[in-house]
């Protein structure tokens, strides 16, 4: 009987670590290093990493700088069940207004490249810029028609 009991809390202990791992991978994006060994061959221009971990807003001048007024963007990760989930919902809000929303999943290093461009570091998933404006988590299609629409404005 005590074999049993000791069985069942081993069952709960190895479910719980699985489940904790699971969800971190739907939290946390590949981090993107700042310093590697080409910044000798980058410009003084390059604009410094801001690291997004909540939501918020640019400055209007850092926003500017990164290029990222005009841009609607997701970054995913194919780790991140959550991003999967919600990916067709944000992109049916945007199109249903005329945006083509960029998708960045940070496991593929073109869109790591992509993303250190833009001088974002990504903590998150799923993390969306609209503008100067970014929210972390997901949204519901009502959300993400609303951010649409105030990006549009």
């Amino acid at each position: 009987m005590i074999y049993l009991v000791h069985l069942k809390k081993n069952k709960i202990l190895w479910g719980s670590i699985v489940l904790i791992l699971f969800l971190a991978g739907c939290v946390s994006a590949p981090h993107i290093n700042s310093s590697t060994d080409d910044d000798s061959n980058q410009t003084q221009e390059q604009v410094e990493l801001f690291t997004i971990k909540k939501d918020g807003s640019f400055q209007p001048d850092e926003c500017k700088n990164r290029g990222l007024e005009n841009k609607v963007i997701m970054f995913e990760s194919k780790y991140c069940s959550h991003c999967a989930t919600t990916l067709p919902v944000f992109q049916e809000a945007c199109r249903s207004l005329g945006i083509e929303p960029a998708i960045l999943d940070l496991t593929i290093e073109e869109d790591k490249e992509l993303t250190k461009s833009y001088g974002l570091d990504i903590r998150y998933t799923p993390t969306f810029v609209f503008g100067c404006d970014y929210y972390v988590g997901v949204k519901t299609e009502e959300n993400y028609l609303r951010l649409c629409e105030l990006f549009l404005e």
